[in-house]
């Protein structure tokens, strides 16, 4: 299957390009909120994406994803979201239900690990924590849209991992400037 050959696909594309802009945008925040926030927007994009591309698993784990950096970012004002039982209940959601409601064959496990690796990260509130588990996720997500054909988000994923092993470097860059002057 082509990737241009139904007009779901074209549209699938077209969301591909509107969320590898989200993507990078993230990557450029060193604020959780505004990762989290911009990461929302790019689940919204990503439910739609996956529907036209018919990769039900990917849409189920985007499902709970975008529930999950709504929680998230509830954490910091309200006090029922910041509970550890929602980072169980997100790992239990992505790693066990969202494969077995959409199960694809082995292939649904690639993305659902991935997406454990996005929640671990994301629940921190250290940057470069949540960049070092979104780099593993992104890593394996990639490999989910290529195996389902779905080109163009694989493109633009890996413009994404380019994106966010530069924003580690430019954090690695400034926690050592940072500590060269405090030695000073």
């Amino acid at each position: 299957m082509f990737m241009f050959d139904t007009p779901l696909h074209i549209a699938g594309s077209i969301l591909a390009i509107i969320g590898a802009c989200l993507s990078i945008t993230m990557h450029i925040f060193n604020i959780r909120k505004k990762i989290l926030i911009t990461k929302l927007a790019k689940d919204f994009v990503g439910i739609a994406q996956y529907a036209c591309m018919f990769a039900w698993t990917g849409m189920a784990l985007t499902i709970v994803g975008a529930i999950r950096e709504i929680i998230f970012i509830l954490k910091e004002k309200y006090k029922f979201a910041q509970h550890v039982a929602w980072l169980f209940v997100f790992l239990f959601l992505s790693a066990v239900v969202a494969p077995i409601l959409s199960w694809q064959g082995y292939i649904s496990i690639i993305p659902s690990v991935g997406s454990v690796l996005l929640i671990l990260g994301l629940y921190s509130k250290k940057t470069h924590v949540i960049k070092l588990f979104y780099l593993g996720g992104t890593i394996l997500w990639f490999i989910y849209d290529f195996i389902n054909e779905n080109y163009m988000q694989a493109i633009f994923i890996a413009i994404e991992i380019i994106f966010l092993i530069i924003s580690l470097i430019i954090l690695l860059v400034k926690h050592i400037k940072n500590n060269k002057q405090k030695m000073a």
